[in-house]
């Protein structure tokens, strides 16, 4: 019966200590997850910020050994009209760089890192939640000191503090 009363004990004890734990971390749990996301989205910009600089030294290699490359680059960067009087240019308007900039909108929102929190957490983290888990807990540990914490002593003649005496009444 001692080790029953001392399993119940360790679980009741154990379970209030996790939840009172757990309504107290709520807020550095949440924070570890959003660093880490944060984390995960800063390597995914230091790779695409490396792959821009290889594709730039490979830019540059190609415009040093060919400066032709060069020449058709001026139009697109600086926006100046070719020189040669025999090919025909197309030319752009303002709605077709207007789509083409929504496209590649669409595809960059698409692809952000969405908040991986748990939704346990954020169940856990709504104030509502918070305070049911703490005050429940504190309960289980309540109950766990209360009903399986300290042993029942048979009372002896020695602990005549806790028996009670008669009263004597004096008549006269």
């Amino acid at each position: 019966m001692k080790f029953l009363g001392f399993v119940l004990f360790c679980v009741f004890f154990a379970v209030g200590v996790g939840a009172i734990a757990l309504s107290i971390l709520v807020d550095e749990a949440q924070s570890y997850y959003n660093s880490k996301d944060l984390l995960t989205k800063t390597e995914s910009d230091n790779e695409k910020v490396q792959s821009l600089d290889a594709d730039y030294d490979v830019l540059i290699k190609h415009i040093q050994q060919n400066p032709q490359v060069l020449q058709r680059l001026k139009r697109v960067t600086l926006g100046q009209e070719p020189q040669t009087e025999d090919t025909v240019f197309p030319k752009v308007s303002q709605q077709q760089l207007e789509a083409a900039r929504q496209a590649l909108l669409g595809d960059l929102e698409s692809s952000l890192i969405k908040p991986c929190i748990p939704q346990w957490l954020r169940h856990c983290a709504e104030p509502r939640s918070r305070h049911i888990l703490f005050f429940s807990g504190a309960g289980l540990v309540l109950v766990a000191f209360v009903f399986f914490g300290t042993p029942s002593r048979k009372l002896t003649t020695s602990d005549t503090s806790l028996q009670s005496t008669p009263i004597k009444h004096n008549t006269q």
